[in-house]
């Protein structure tokens, strides 16, 4: 178990999650820190406490890792962060009473509230974090035009073996992925353990490939506060068809712990009937799940 450890160091881990205001003010207080000023409206006051109390718990954190601890508090707190609703539920609430729909759109009410909840406690960590810690070494990229992505030649975008490989390739060192060739999809796992099932069955393997990016790199950017090194919203209109795509990517930024040699499962059979819209279990037959070879820290 460890060596025994001071109580607050406890709870700088988890970001001071599930305490009240007044008590953080008072832990505050009690070390002669000075309390935040609730004088800005774009601030979330309760995470300004929050990480107030993490820099004097632990002042030697730079920004990347208090903002792991701060994002881990907040899904201790919400777990439902990264859940979503895959039908409207307005379709839902067709096929139910009417005290099932209502309940439908509460749960629906209640999950746009905590993403804006998450939203706002980003951009107060994102306006606040230099004020409370140091910069994170390496956190930082050359200035200059960010580029786009080049999608796999066309011989390529069939095999779910190149394509999880592209989606390694372009992702964050956190991204731990899972290809299952048996059900058509690939399973998207963050550094938290929050994850997401992206099939390619019906929306086929390039938007596949572009949405697993898209959510390996937000939940990459939750824990530790790193973008993405390249125009997320230029790449998805590059992939949709408009504009040119550029060759050319800088080196994805280093996860904000040490992290072992990117590999990936070699051989994967060739998917071409998998990758087209509507194709079936029968026609392609079962495979294995394949996970990328990178643990958590």
């Amino acid at each position: 178990m460890g060596p025994p450890r001071p109580i607050a160091k406890g709870h700088a881990e988890r970001g001071f999650a599930g305490l009240p205001e007044a008590t953080l003010e008072s832990f505050l207080t009690a070390r002669s820190q000075p309390v935040p000023a609730q004088d800005d409206s774009d601030v979330n006051h309760l995470v300004e406490l929050r990480m107030a109390c993490v820099a004097q718990t632990e002042p030697e954190w730079d920004e990347g890792r208090a903002t792991q601890a701060l994002n881990k508090g907040f899904l201790l707190e919400h777990p439902s962060t990264y859940d979503d609703l895959e039908v409207p539920p307005e379709l839902i609430a067709e096929v139910m009473t009417a005290a099932e729909a209502k309940a439908v759109h509460g749960y629906s009410a209640a999950l746009s509230q905590v993403k804006a909840l998450h939203s706002h406690a980003q951009a107060t960590v994102k306006k606040k974090g230099a004020k409370y810690f140091k910069p994170t070494p390496g956190a930082k990229h050359k200035p200059g035009p960010k580029k786009a992505i080049r999608w796999l030649p066309a011989r390529d975008e069939a095999v779910s073996s190149k394509v999880a490989t592209w989606i390694d390739k372009h992702g964050p060192g956190s991204l731990t992925l899972e290809t299952d060739d048996y059900n058509g999809r690939f399973r998207v796992i963050g550094p938290e353990l929050n994850h997401k099932s992206v099939s390619w069955t019906q929306r086929g393997g390039r938007a596949c490939a572009m949405q697993c990016l898209h959510l390996a790199w937000r939940f990459h950017t939750d824990h530790c506060g790193v973008p993405a090194p390249y125009d997320m919203e230029k790449h998805e209109r590059v992939f949709s068809g408009v504009g040119a795509v550029v060759t050319g990517l800088p080196p994805p930024p280093p996860y904000c712990g040490a992290q072992p040699a990117k590999t990936f499962p070699s051989g994967s059979r060739d998917l071409v009937r998998r990758f087209e819209p509507g194709a079936s279990r029968k026609e392609t037959g079962e495979g294995a799940v394949q996970t990328t070879n990178k643990k958590h820290k």
